[in-house]
């Protein structure tokens, strides 16, 4: 009875030092990327699904994909398109891969990489939820490489230097998120 209990308090704490370590993995890898893995509601995440707009066959791009919420959820929508989800970190991005074997998405694809690295030449629709330091880093590729019509929600931060098409909030319990919507060719802000 007592090399149970004393068993029971090893693999206790090997738990425990595990999710502690994966905690501080995660905590580090927030201030080091772009922005943290913070998971958005599902009204949210839904929301930006119907705001994506693809076409027949269009392609989405999910930004910092976190779990790939977003990207399932545009691609049960848009059963048609091919979505994206760029992650660098890689404890969100096995979470998107894990969620990714138990589903029936065949038109989700996911890339552990640096967003920067990715090439939007093809995109119709891209989401961020990034800080805004990383938002006025990607503006310049998001000019560049998108292709004319393309669409950009951004939830909580606006891309800087941007004329917004409209905005929208999502209003979850006692939290609001707004949604900005962009749409290219991007009109430029005059300062």
């Amino acid at each position: 009875m007592e090399l149970v209990s004393i068993l029971s308090l090893l693999i206790l704490n090997f738990v425990l030092i595990v999710v502690a370590l994966l905690f501080i993995v995660w905590l580090c890898q927030s201030f080091l990327f772009a922005a943290p893995f913070l998971p958005l509601s599902q009204p949210v995440v839904e929301r930006v699904a119907l705001l994506s707009n693809l076409p027949k066959s269009g392609k989405f791009y999910d930004l910092g994909s976190g779990d790939g919420r977003v990207v399932r959820a545009v691609a049960k929508r848009y059963p048609d398109s091919l979505c994206f989800g760029v992650e660098k970190a890689l404890l969100p991005n096995l979470l998107a891969w894990v969620h990714n074997c138990f589903t029936t998405l065949e038109n989700t694809n996911y890339l552990r990489a640096d967003f920067n690295a990715v090439s939007l030449d093809q995109a119709d629709s891209v989401f961020l939820y990034l800080w805004p330091d990383a938002m006025a880093k990607i503006a310049d590729k998001l000019k560049t490489e998108l292709p004319n019509n393309a669409r950009v929600i951004s939830c909580s931060f606006e891309l800087p230097g941007f004329s917004l098409e409209y905005t929208e909030t999502v209003r979850v319990k006692k939290r609001s998120y707004k949604l900005y919507v962009y749409s290219k060719p991007f009109k430029t802000l005059v300062s």
